[in-house]
């Protein structure tokens, strides 16, 4: 069996191999991502069955990354043996991200977040959440400062990345299966080190003149800040209408609200209302409500329309994707699940019972998610 720059997500099995089973054959898997796998047994890859199996598993250059078992998330090699090179195993809800009842039989460059399976790194690889970060797969980028840029041995690299990017792009090819570009320096915001899990993200939304920060002196973003109606505002009108749009000029009179301490906000809810971004959120008297805060499935909303347009409408909801999203005549079911589809956001979580992922759609959405639904809406690309 050969896997080779590919994505498996979101499958389960009852007992062994979440992602992948292998019995008595041989698994050659290059460039490739697992996530959100579950099982009992190896939530990513089990190698083995019964006690007499006598399988090879040899992975290269690929990334093992929030999948759940109770033994063995990532990898849990039982009978047979296991090569590995140049891979990250991280982020597994499980005893250890890999286990080994067996033999390791080459063991290169490896980044094992709990350095387990004898791995010659550990610690947290700084990965992104699984999304399209170009190439016909998603991937799992990585962040700004994480350990595994760099770090692969080149004999075992392959030439590009899962993506299709050329190998190396800085001394050394990275660990994993996306290999990314070389930065330091400074970071932009005081308050969004490189090893943010979104820096990347919120660089982008910069970069591309979607934002200029919460303030200046020092230059931050507040990334921890939950998005209100008002901040939205800017975002989804720099969304759908461009970087350099600007809301209209007064009167600001479309909506009755009293906007003592939103004042800067007046005229970008009333171009949401004249770009028909926005019905308010009651309709007598219209009032437009800033101060509520955003949660996750109405950002699907203004995610998705800011990727197709303000008239767009998702497929009716299927109830069968999210563990916690079953009610077919909820309103947000189908704006939920196309967001997670394309992409705009990621699952907050995996369900331990069905090992499906959850999508939390009333967790509230801060200003550094903001920036990942935009960036991935728009289709900027990374820095």
């Amino acid at each position: 069996m050969a896997i080779t720059n590919s994505t498996l997500t979101s499958n389960s099995a009852s007992m062994k191999g979440g992602g992948i089973q292998n019995e008595t054959g041989t698994a050659n898997i290059t460039n490739s991502t697992f996530s959100i796998n579950s099982a009992t047994y190896g939530g990513g890859i089990n190698n083995g069955y019964y006690d007499y199996d006598n399988g090879t598993v040899n992975v290269t250059n690929s990334t093992i990354s929030g999948n759940s078992a109770t033994y063995g998330g990532g990898i849990y090699n039982y009978r047979g043996a296991l090569h590995y090179a140049n891979s990250i195993i991280a982020n597994s809800t499980s005893n250890f991200d890999c286990v080994n009842d067996d033999i390791i039989t080459a063991n290169v460059n490896n980044l094992v977040e709990d350095g387990s399976c004898l791995a010659t790194l550990s610690g947290d690889p700084h990965l992104s959440p699984l999304a399209d970060n170009g190439g016909p797969t998603q991937t799992m980028a990585l962040l700004t400062g994480s350990v595994a840029i760099d770090a692969g041995d080149d004999s075992v690299c392959p030439a590009t990345d899962q993506r299709g990017t050329t190998r190396p792009q800085g001394n050394a090819c990275d660990v994993g299966a996306f290999e990314s570009s070389e930065s330091g320096g400074t970071p932009t915001f005081a308050d969004v080190p490189f090893d943010h899990p979104l820096h990347d993200y919120i660089e982008a939304l910069y970069q591309a003149g979607y934002t200029a920060g919460c303030s200046t002196s020092p230059l931050m973003y507040c990334p921890d800040t939950i998005l209100d109606r008002a901040q939205s505002a800017v975002f989804m009108l720099r969304g759908q209408m461009g970087s350099t749009y600007s809301p209209p000029p007064a009167p600001w009179d479309t909506f009755t609200d009293d906007w003592t301490g939103f004042e800067w906000a007046e005229p970008w809810a009333e171009g949401m209302w004249q770009e028909g971004l926005t019905a308010g959120c009651q309709p007598s008297p219209l009032m437009y409500c800033p101060a509520t805060q955003l949660p996750r499935v109405e950002a699907s909303v203004f995610g998705l329309r800011m990727k197709y347009g303000v008239n767009y409408t998702p497929p009716a909801g299927t109830g069968t994707l999210f563990a916690d999203m079953t009610d077919t005549s909820y309103w947000g079911i189908g704006w939920a699940e196309q967001a997670y589809r394309d992409g705009l956001l990621p699952a907050c979580g995996t369900d331990s019972g069905t090992g499906k992922p959850l999508f939390c759609p009333s967790e509230l959405v801060d200003r550094a998610w903001g920036a990942y639904l935009i960036v991935k809406a728009k289709n900027i690309p990374l820095p």
